[in-house]
């Protein structure tokens, strides 16, 4: 494996090397902070971490936050880190959460764009970060930009679509009945994303929901229609007590949206609907 990973690695090298020597302006293209949540996914994490060194637009830092992880995580980072330095590793002494760990990683950025990546998803093309950093440029109302996604299974195999939609006035409409932006798939303003305040701590899950509806109240968002970012689903044995208890938090997010938002009784509706689900079946 450390061969294959030095050899993809060293190629990487000289791409950057031949790309800084023939375009001067890379020097001056805007940093992106790729960030990297990981716990215990020493499996998973190398895919995450080569569809981050692959990419195209080569003006990145790839921050990976070890949330107190009890595999051999810190030693795999540290063999990419040996091969390529924009990496840089935060090993967390205690479990933070996801939410506040988002926030460290968002402290330990320096770029002006933020990407997140979770450590069992994956990009798909190397020209993913070039066409949405194109985009942002392009259109410099917009304050973040997704892309469509595949789901795969535990053998990275596809299993199912996420087609979001991609214009803004569309993805208002339907916000809060479902959201629109794939987590993996974010490229983010990060000075936008810190005007808010990061990602709102009272959350430990929907986080990623809750930061990118209270974002959009007053700046645009969009995605690519391409299929650029592949996302896990693992089976999760989640008890209805605890679906009952997520779907709660659910609901309190797109309450405190309802002002930003058309839909927002079909969209409570709904939730309502699978809290009831959640309740037949327990019982």
């Amino acid at each position: 494996m450390d061969k294959d990973i030095k050899k993809e690695k060293n190629e990487n090298k000289v791409k950057v090397s031949t790309l800084h020597k023939k375009d001067p302006i890379e020097k001056i293209a805007p940093k992106i902070s790729v960030q990297i949540i990981t716990k215990n996914r020493v499996k998973l994490l190398p895919l995450a971490i080569e569809s981050a060194l692959s990419q195209t637009y080569k003006n990145l830092e790839i921050i990976i936050v070890d949330n107190n992880s009890t595999d051999r995580t810190e030693e795999l980072v540290k063999r990419y880190i040996s091969i390529d330095n924009r990496i840089k590793y935060f090993r967390l002494v205690e479990n933070l959460g996801i939410t506040k760990t988002r926030n460290f990683a968002l402290s330990k950025s320096v770029g002006s764009y933020v990407a997140v990546l979770d450590s069992d998803d994956f990009w798909l093309t190397e020209d993913k970060l070039e066409k949405q950093i194109d985009f942002l440029l392009k259109n410099p109302d917009y304050a973040a930009v997704g892309t469509n996604t595949i789901i795969v299974d535990s053998q990275n195999q596809k299993i199912g679509e996420i087609v979001n939609q991609t214009e803004w006035l569309k993805i208002r409409e339907m916000f809060l009945i479902k959201n629109q932006i794939t987590h993996s798939s974010v490229l983010i303003k990060k000075d936008y994303l810190m005007m808010i305040g990061g990602y709102d701590e009272k959350y430990e899950i929907w986080e990623d929901y809750a930061t990118l509806l209270k974002m959009a109240h007053e700046n645009k968002i969009a995605n690519l229609p391409e299929f650029l970012t592949a996302y896990k689903k693992h089976d999760q044995n989640v008890s209805n007590f605890n679906k009952i208890k997520n779907l709660g938090v659910l609901a309190q997010i797109i309450f405190d949206n309802r002002k930003f938002y058309p839909k927002f009784l079909t969209a409570m509706f709904l939730v309502l609907l699978r809290i009831v689900a959640a309740l037949f079946k327990k019982y």
